[in-house]
Formats: structure tokens, sequence, C-alpha cells
């Protein structure tokens, strides 16, 4: 089945992988993938990985705060726009 957004999807496909996720799971599977995100950039620094390697976590970390947006019924873009909008307007 196609949805309509890309947080859509994602949480389409990872639902149906591994089930739907409370809030609570998300959060904890967020620090867990932003933690990784945090090794890589240590490893970078040792030269034991590579930007691509970043790129893959940071990749991880996005599609868990799409999963978020959509539980939300919002997406990413919509989150973001009006994020910035309120920090534009301080």
């Amino acid at each position: 089945m196609i949805k309509t957004n890309t947080e859509d999807n994602i949480t389409y496909f990872c639902e149906n992988k591994w089930g739907e996720k409370s809030y609570a799971k998300l959060a904890n599977k967020l620090a867990e993938e932003s933690g990784e995100v945090c090794g890589a950039v240590v490893k970078i620094e040792e030269n034991r990985c590579t930007f691509l390697d970043l790129e893959k976590e940071i990749g991880d970390v996005l599609i868990v705060l799409s999963q978020f947006a959509s539980k939300m019924n919002l997406t990413l873009e919509e989150i973001r726009r009006r994020r910035f909008l309120d920090i534009q307007n301080r």
C-alpha cells in the first residue's frame, strides 16, 4: 500500500516489519540512533569510519523522527517549517 507522504510510507513499512511502536518506544529508539550518530562522529575523528557511515546514522535518526511525525499526523517538513517560523519571529 502506497501512502501519501514519506513519513506515512516509512511508518507503514516499519509497522509491518516490526509492529507499531508507542511514543515511549520511539523515544528509546531515537536515543539509540542518536547515540550511533555521536559514535560515528567520534570514529570519524579516529579514522575508523567515514562520512558515509555518518550519513547512514543520520538517516536512521530521520526515519525514527518520521515515525514520530506520522504518529502526530504531521510531516517532518511541517514540523520544521513551523519551528523555523517560531525561531524567526523571536
